[in-house]
């Protein structure tokens, strides 16, 4: 009697928790799914969503437990089993798929596959931004002297011409404004303050192609830019998800046994000594 007794109180204590664990879910996924400055690279949407479903699943877990163990009914005991068991499920696939896309990211951003793949129009906006920016068409604000690399790159000193009248980013130079107006060339311009952060953020410049000095957010900005920021955007990616999968797996395991501790209170033996309610 004191297992089963042991068990309904477990039961009751992990279901309160998944009841407000539902609520918070519940009331974020809302708020978000409010919002309307969705910029075109937001995933607001997929995480409101995402955020709505498993508090509702969260929600429905703790209600149902919350029956099984006051009224002993078999059915709402089995219900909370096979939410934790489902939620168990997912975040250990989940976990697993995390850990195996952190090791392959960055083959995917790599070479031709980064120019034709998912950052191709950012790409093509930075190369452009790099072919315009500091030229005939825009000369720039910046030592050349303290870039020997850009000699390899085709690029003219007699365009880097350090005063307060050269254009110290890309999005000053009128030719590469009116390069973003034409076709589906707009991408970059749309998303210019994603750009600028990017740059920040990582200490990167250039998409798929590194690029020594920054294009969007200013030749001033230091430290000076070490990588491609599509590489940037990888260590960051494998940073987040090698944690994120282990812990997934781990949260997926202890849902597992909040399942099983469902299935045990619902089938003990002793329980037939108590109310049999459905």
């Amino acid at each position: 009697m004191a297992s089963y007794d042991c068990l309904r109180w477990s039961v009751g204590f992990i279901s309160i928790v998944s009841m407000l664990i539902g609520i918070v879910g519940l009331a974020a996924g809302g708020a978000i799914l409010n919002k309307n400055d969705l910029s075109a690279l937001a995933i607001q949407d997929f995480i409101a969503i995402t955020l709505l479903a498993l508090g509702g699943a969260f929600f429905l877990a703790g209600i149902s437990g919350c029956v099984g163990a006051k009224w002993k009914s078999t059915c709402c005991g089995v219900s909370f089993s096979i939410i934790f068991s489902l939620l168990s499920l997912i975040l250990v696939a989940v976990g697993v798929a995390a850990l195996i896309y952190s090791g392959k990211f960055n083959d995917q951003i790599s070479g031709e596959k980064c120019r034709t793949g998912l950052f191709e129009d950012a790409n093509k906006g930075a190369d452009k931004a790099f072919e315009l920016f500091c030229s005939a068409d825009c000369d720039c604000d910046l030592d050349y002297a303290e870039y020997p690399s850009l000699t390899s790159m085709n690029k003219d000193a007699a365009f880097y011409v350090p005063s307060t009248t050269s254009a110290t980013s890309v999005e000053k130079c009128p030719n590469y404004d009116a390069w973003t107006n034409e076709g589906d060339n707009d991408f970059v311009d749309d998303n210019l303050d994603f750009f600028k952060d990017i740059e920040k953020e990582f200490h990167c410049s250039g998409v798929c192609t590194f690029y020594p000095y920054y294009l969007f957010s200013g030749v001033d900005h230091t430290p000076a830019p070490t990588k491609s920021c599509s590489q940037g955007i990888a260590d960051k990616v494998k940073d987040l998800a090698r944690p994120f999968g282990i812990g997934a797996i781990i949260v997926g395991a202890i849902f597992f046994i909040f399942s099983i501790c469902g299935y045990c209170m619902s089938c003990h033996p002793d329980r037939k000594d108590h109310h049999n309610f459905v």
